[in-house]
């Protein structure tokens, strides 16, 4: 099982306080059957903690410690990149950092106040560059619960979606977990991941998450969320969906 956004990396953005720590999640991690997670801290284009280079240097660290300790786990460098207007000159400067640096997919979360207005122009113009953009639970942003025909059209033009664990589970609140159900039944979700931080990685939600998918939709559906998040950090095509379109007249009513 791979995990495509996590907060491990010892005393970076959400991860644990210390190595110990760390080396604690990554066995609890290892007991859920996770085999490699993505170290996604949060990209801050005002601080070289989280440049590319450093990044790789901790997660390089990061393995040294686990092989020392005999743990069966791959830590594989990556970030969760902000949504804004200079986000296409962070990527030709070379800051930004895909995940486990195949060139091919970025992980983007979105403002909290809303779809940025931007969006869509910043995600086609990094699709001209090549790059996949993998949008970060989008069942929590109300733009897309309001009217997933946003989101519908965003996976039509070749974005990623990738569904929050804890949404699964009703963790992250109704509203969440119904939309999160909602996309995957249209056809609107591509992989799934955890957010697991140095606090709740105790509680691992994946592995719960994927039992609740293989419940309700079946093997099939599951081994396809399963092989995505392989795809991803191998820098392969994910497979995707035909997505299947909202009939207008329920829209105003779908999260009531």
């Amino acid at each position: 099982m791979i995990d495509i956004h996590t907060y491990i990396l010892p005393n970076i953005d959400s991860g644990p306080k210390e190595v110990q720590g760390f080396l604690n999640m990554a066995r609890s991690l290892v007991k859920c059957g996770v085999t490699s997670v993505v170290a996604t801290p949060v990209f801050d284009c005002m601080d070289s903690t989280f440049s590319r280079h450093e990044l790789f240097l901790y997660a390089s660290a990061a393995n040294d410690w686990l092989d020392d300790s005999l743990i069966p786990l791959r830590v594989l460098p990556g970030q969760l990149i902000p949504v804004s207007s200079h986000l296409l000159q962070h990527y030709k400067e070379k800051q930004l950092l895909t995940l486990n640096h195949t060139d091919k997919y970025l992980l983007l979360s979105l403002p909290n106040e809303d779809v940025s207005p931007y969006l869509e122009q910043v995600l086609y113009d990094l699709q001209l560059q090549g790059i996949v953009p993998i949008l970060q639970s989008p069942e929590c942003y109300p733009a897309f619960r309001d009217d997933p025909e946003k989101l519908y059209d965003l996976v039509k033009q070749g974005v990623i979606t990738q569904l929050n664990a804890g949404s699964i589970l009703g963790l992250n609140g109704k509203k969440e977990r119904k939309a999160a159900f909602t996309f995957m039944k249209h056809r609107l979700a591509h992989v799934i991941a955890s957010g697991a931080n140095g606090k709740n990685y105790w509680d691992y939600s994946l592995s719960k998450a994927y039992d609740v998918i293989s419940d309700e939709y079946g093997t099939s559906r599951l081994y396809t969320f399963m092989e995505n998040a392989e795809a991803i950090v191998d820098g392969r095509a994910v497979r995707r969906e035909e997505p299947e379109a909202f009939r207008r007249m329920r829209l105003f009513k779908l999260w009531a």
